[in-house]
């Protein structure tokens, strides 16, 4: 896939954009006050217009599955009051760099792929490169479910996003009598009182496990160009049993844990390479229509306010569990350990020999797995292989990497390395592994 800012759209492309559109805006015709989806001739009058950019993401045939719009000129947005924004950032509209976001969307069926990353990584370009400002406005639908859950990531550490002014939408209903005088507090929901789900009891919540990982992974974790030639997302949803969410009163994904059914023979010398080499297995023993007798894990991710309250916990039993009843005899897991980022140069077979006082590993992650009665096997050197080119990862890292060399970036847990126009990410794993019993048929 690649970006490309266009100022006019038309013809075929338009064609396919369009259903893209309304197929992903659809829930807002329903759940918002404001009017926000276009009529097909505004829609049209948009994608001409050379005023608004058009970040327009492709796949390798050259067919649209991304768009974010983008203007220097608020007077082709509608709905906003270009001088609000032109006397409060007057400097910025000074040098045309006060920007306005219009929409984004991304193709249903590709949203667990790099082309929001893609996005979001030229709106950072057209945003440092002039030093700009740029407005956006969500309804309260989005907010929670779409970009306004997203704008740490997707504006990064080197901008501040505040809220400028508000807009809400009421209603006085006497229909059933007078209305409750003592408002009704929101219980809060305990990290307990979460509920796990596999991705085949919720089909419908894919897009919220995108959501999730895209604000708490590394950009260039999901952005990079993987060491596996697989399409990950169509290969995890196509083992939904082995995907586990959890799920808070309101169905909000509190947190993903991922899985993939592979083949293994016990031994140490036949684990995979790492990460990378686990997803190629499973891809393969799904292309064989072989049983599985084994699974790997793949990552899990937890919210924010949901960390360091025993969902981890839980998610590891899940994937035990979902193994044995898939009728694998182990869940082996190229473990990520978390403080290793704090110490990229140190080799992982160093750090793993590192203790607390009490005797036990030095990092959290891994003892939680061992805690939990699983057995290390090894480190996996170059369990994944990411890279791209130098513009790429000085988006994703927000670092210039002046030149040829070798880097400590953030989130790594190991340096990159910059060398003819390519940046090289190699990531050491730790491999773990959980012994279960399948269920019997």
């Amino acid at each position: 896939m690649q970006v490309h800012v266009e100022t006019e759209v038309g013809g075929a492309d338009l064609e396919i954009l369009h259903p893209l559109y309304l197929r992903a805006f659809a829930p807002l015709v329903t759940r918002a006050a404001a009017r926000h989806v276009l009529t097909r001739d505004e829609f049209d009058g948009e994608m001409a217009d050379p005023r608004i950019l058009k970040l327009l993401v492709r796949d390798d045939d050259g067919v649209p599955v991304g768009l974010t719009t983008l203007t220097r000129d608020l007077t082709a947005v509608p709905w906003v009051n270009p001088s609000y924004f032109w006397t409060r950032f007057p400097d910025a509209a000074g040098r045309d760099a006060l920007f306005y976001l219009g929409y984004t969307l991304v193709d249903p069926e590709r949203r667990r792929s790099q082309a929001l990353l893609l996005m979001a990584s030229e709106v950072k370009h057209q945003l440092e490169s002039t030093r700009g400002v740029v407005g956006f406005d969500t309804c309260a639908y989005n907010d929670e479910h779409g970009v306004g859950r997203w704008t740490g990531w997707l504006f990064g550490p080197r901008s501040t996003v505040a809220s400028l002014d508000t807009q809400t939408y009421s209603v006085a209903d006497y229909r059933h009598g007078r209305l409750p005088t003592e408002p009704v507090a929101s219980p809060q929901v305990a990290v307990d009182d979460l509920r796990l789900v596999s991705l085949a009891e919720r089909p419908d919540l894919v897009e919220e496990i995108g959501a999730l990982l895209l604000s708490r992974w590394p950009v260039f974790m999901l952005a990079g160009h993987p060491g596996h030639d697989e399409e990950l997302e169509e290969l995890l949803q196509s083992f939904p049993e082995h995907q586990v969410l959890a799920l808070d009163a309101e169905d909000r994904v509190r947190g993903v844990a991922s899985s993939l059914p592979l083949d293994w023979d016990g031994t140490a010398a036949d684990l995979p390479s790492g990460w990378d080499g686990a997803v190629s297995r499973a891809a393969a023993l799904r292309r064989s229509g072989r049983p599985a007798n084994a699974a790997s894990a793949l990552s899990i991710t937890v919210a924010p306010d949901a960390a360091r309250r025993g969902l981890a916990v839980r998610f590891i039993e899940a994937l035990r569990e979902a193994t044995a009843r898939a009728g694998g005899r182990a869940l082996i897991a190229p473990v990520r350990p978390v403080l290793k980022e704090r110490y990229p140069l140190v080799a992982m077979e160093e750090f793993l020999t590192w203790r607390t006082p009490e005797g036990e590993p030095f990092d959290p992650w891994v003892r939680t797995h061992l805690r939990l009665g699983a057995r290390m096997l090894g480190v996996a050197p170059v369990s994944m292989t990411i890279t791209g080119t130098v513009e790429d990862w000085r988006t994703w890292v927000e670092d210039p990497l002046p030149g040829p060399g070798t880097y400590v970036v953030p989130g790594a847990l190991a340096p990159l390395v910059v060398a003819d126009g390519t940046g090289t990410y190699l990531e050491p794993n730790v491999w773990l592994v959980h012994d279960v019993e399948p269920h019997r048929s």
